[in-house]
């Protein structure tokens, strides 16, 4: 290893805040890689400089990585991680074995990340060496489509599917909104590492989970539109709008508050688009630090405080502006809808429909909720309902093959044998329904507690999904 001291010529620098960038060929690869795994990966390519001088080493970068970055990378994983070095091996190793499915205009067939890994004993860093192959899908030297998120984003996520969402969207957003069409939706669930049919499953599990969790923990934030196929309710494919920013309500914000990663990325996208506009570089600042402060009339900026965090206030008279006709000054009419408060019948709308969409998708979860509880203590009660069965019949084998074998008939599985009809018995459907049917009618108080208990669950479920499917969203 004496050639390690010239890696950071070609690695990020020390100061360097931590950031994953990667062609959008590499965020659309297919591939089957834990939560864990993109985390790993995502580590090792936030230690290459993607503007790097030194071009493609031929021999691919060479990173170091401090076993306290990969402890803060697995942080939400819940775990201690004494063996981090262990940890860190196994999930080089286990990348090794997954080939990323590449298919770009350039490059097709199977590509890996990691070359090598080792540790080096004294001072405790991992050292590890990129594939070269790697390297055109990191370092943005030619040009292309390539996406930046900050390290600490993949920390916050509890799904793999939802960090492949994450920067697939991400890789398609736009400061007004992006606008991304998928023909089937099966596209983004690729995209995702889904392999499920269902697009039930495909919906609830990543898509509102996404739309729910991403805003909590970065500036992204999507609305998604299905598209049913002609004449059926049958979704075939989906249109997402996709925002990078919506941040939270806050109706007493500090000022120079002791900002996140997400605050300054929001202040950013501002400050971007103010330059752009030729804002005067001071007016820009005393914006992004108190918008208010161009507030005249007192009531109206109680008001306004009350409603708005103040980069939500800001942002949306922004969004006026750019979508205000004929302004010829863009810094002048700003101020003066700061002022006003302006705000177009369309912004009024979006508001509105917003506020019924939240609360509609809040009772909509609620309801799914309260059905899940609903089959959760139908499976209870059927286990409990099982096991009674089993210990009765345990006891008496004469009545068992008797009532196997009738319930075998009743089910269709009268060439099954003895042993088998036992399996069947363990498995839900309709053979075990069967057999508990036939021995609750010799036994019926032995199933009285279980099925009051069941019951008086259900009736409170029932009372709960009446009183949520009436409830009346406030004014």
């Amino acid at each position: 290893m004496n050639h390690l001291d010239k890696f950071m010529k070609t690695a990020a620098p020390q100061n360097y805040t931590p950031t994953v960038t990667q062609h959008n060929h590499l965020i659309r690869a297919e591939y089957d890689y834990t939560l864990r795994e993109i985390k790993t990966a995502r580590l090792i390519i936030s230690k290459v400089n993607p503007m790097s001088d030194g071009g493609y080493p031929t021999d691919g970068f060479l990173v170091k990585i401090h076993p306290d970055e990969a402890r803060a990378i697995y942080a939400e994983e819940g775990k201690k991680f004494n063996d981090v070095w262990g940890v860190f091996k196994r999930t080089t190793k286990s990348l090794n074995t997954k080939p990323l499915g590449m298919n770009s205009p350039l490059f097709e067939g199977d590509l890996y990340i990691v070359a090598s890994v080792v540790r080096h004993k004294h001072e405790g860093h991992f050292y590890v060496r990129t594939n070269p192959d790697l390297s055109p899908f990191i370092v943005a030297l030619n040009k292309g489509n390539f996406t930046t998120i900050p390290l600490r984003i993949y920390s916050r996520f509890n799904s793999k599917y939802l960090a492949r969402l994450y920067e697939e969207l991400y890789s398609n957003r736009s400061m007004r909104g992006g606008i991304k069409k998928y023909d089937d939706w099966k596209t983004l669930a690729r995209f995702c590492g889904w392999k499920g049919e269902k697009y039930s499953h495909f919906k609830n599990r990543v898509l509102l989970e996404g739309k729910k969790r991403f805003p909590t923990f970065s500036p992204l934030s999507f609305e998604f539109e299905e598209i049913k196929k002609p004449g059926t309710k049958m979704v075939q494919g989906l249109i997402c709008t996709i925002t990078t920013i919506k941040p939270k309500a806050d109706s007493k914000p500090t000022l120079f508050p002791e900002m996140s990663g997400s605050t300054k990325e929001i202040v950013n996208e501002i400050r971007q688009q103010l330059i752009a506009w030729s804002v005067n570089y001071l007016t820009i600042e005393k914006l992004i630090e108190n918008p208010f402060q161009y507030i005249d009339n007192a009531t109206l900026k109680e008001k306004v405080r009350k409603e708005y965090d103040k980069y939500a206030y800001l942002w949306e008279k922004m969004k006026y502006v750019a979508q205000a006709k004929n302004v010829q000054d863009e810094a002048k009419y700003l101020i003066v809808a700061i002022k006003n408060n302006y705000t177009s019948k369309a912004q009024e709308q979006e508001k509105s429909k917003a506020k019924r969409k939240a609360f509609d998708d809040e009772r909509l979860a609620q309801l799914a909720l309260t059905e899940n509880h609903i089959k959760d203590i139908r499976n209870a009660a059927a286990t409990l309902k099982a096991d009674v069965t089993a210990a009765i019949l345990d006891k008496d084998t004469e009545l068992r093959d008797s009532i196997f074998a009738r319930a075998a008939r009743k089910s269709g599985y009268e060439h099954k044998t003895l042993g088998e009809l036992k399996m069947l018995f363990y498995e839900p459907g309709g053979f075990r329904h069967e057999v508990i049917a036939r021995v609750k009618e010799k036994f019926p108080s032995e199933f009285v507690q279980i099925e009051k208990g069941e019951q008086q669950q259900l009736v409170e479920l029932e009372r709960r999904k009446r009183e949520i499917k009436t409830r009346k969203m406030l004014p």
